[in-house]
């Protein structure tokens, strides 16, 4: 056996109700919305994970409305993060089609 120890890591996102491009909203109840904080604590809870990776979020709102860290809110990711003893691995970029990314 090898001694190695493995280290888990998830996309935040798979926390989430599952979307594709066909229902961009996800499936399951609409009701049910969870913030990216809300997320954390979800893949904090299950015991096994080390590392997190995040979307990439420049929605200005702090969270509320994306799933992903950017300048609005990293100091309070970074403190549920260290509350749920996780690590950010990586942080993916939004390279789909968004009008707003255009104007970049």
């Amino acid at each position: 056996m090898s001694s190695r120890k493995y280290k888990y890591s998830v996309i935040l996102n798979n926390f989430n109700k599952p979307s594709d491009r066909f229902m961009t909203s996800g499936y399951g109840d609409p009701a049910i919305k969870r913030s990216v904080f809300d997320l954390i604590e979800l893949a904090g809870q299950q015991g096994i994970l080390e590392g997190l990776e995040m979307l990439f979020d420049d929605s200005q709102d702090g969270g509320s409305s994306w799933i992903g860290i950017g300048p609005s809110n990293k100091t309070q990711i970074k403190a549920a993060l260290d509350k749920f003893n996780l690590q950010l691995c990586s942080i993916i970029p939004n390279l789909w089609g968004d009008c707003a990314q255009l104007q970049r």
